[in-house]
């Protein structure tokens, strides 16, 4: 005998939020945000230092802006509007300034756990169809291993590697 289940619809009983027709980066530092700019947006846990929001914003924004204009150097990989790019990487500073600028850049983003071997982060970089990895230094050997058990040669990998680093005061 088959059973039959009937489907509920449950229904906030809160008043919805609008939702902006904007971008996220747009919608995360605009009018929308009541947080004062001088506000820090992270803190690093290990040595204190901290990321005000407007310093997010700009540094954000560089970033996309470069990579917009190609003025990241990727050795010829072209981004455009779109394209997906994984960021591979523990928590640290340089994280949400990858994200956020991504985004503005118009770009998709696939967090990867930095946990994951070669083969776990294989099988993401090529889900994801990423054409380039942000990746922290220290798990740069992983990233290498993943190219190499992808059957990338280093010619082909060296573009692809972009490293996190946020060494501003």
């Amino acid at each position: 005998m088959t059973k039959v289940f009937k489907m509920k619809i449950y229904k906030s009983s809160l008043t919805p939020n609008p939702i902006p027709e904007i971008s996220i980066a747009s919608f995360l530092h605009s009018e929308y945000d009541p947080v004062p700019p001088s506000s820090p947006a992270f803190v690093d846990a290990d040595t204190g230092r901290t990321i005000t929001r407007e310093q997010l914003r700009v540094l954000s924004a560089e970033l996309g802006w470069s990579m917009c204009n190609g003025l990241v150097k990727l050795g010829g990989v072209k981004l455009e509007r779109g394209d997906t790019v994984a960021i591979f990487s523990p928590n640290c500073l340089a994280y949400p300034i990858a994200v956020h600028g991504c985004f503005m850049a118009g770009l998709r983003v696939t967090v990867a756990n930095p946990a994951y071997k070669p083969a776990e982060l294989a099988h993401q970089f090529k889900d994801s169809s990423a054409k380039v990895i942000f990746v922290h230094p220290t798990l740069v050997p992983t990233v290498l291993s993943m190219f190499k058990s992808m059957k990338i040669g280093i010619k082909e990998v060296k573009p692809r590697i972009i490293i996190l680093r946020y060494d501003i005061g």
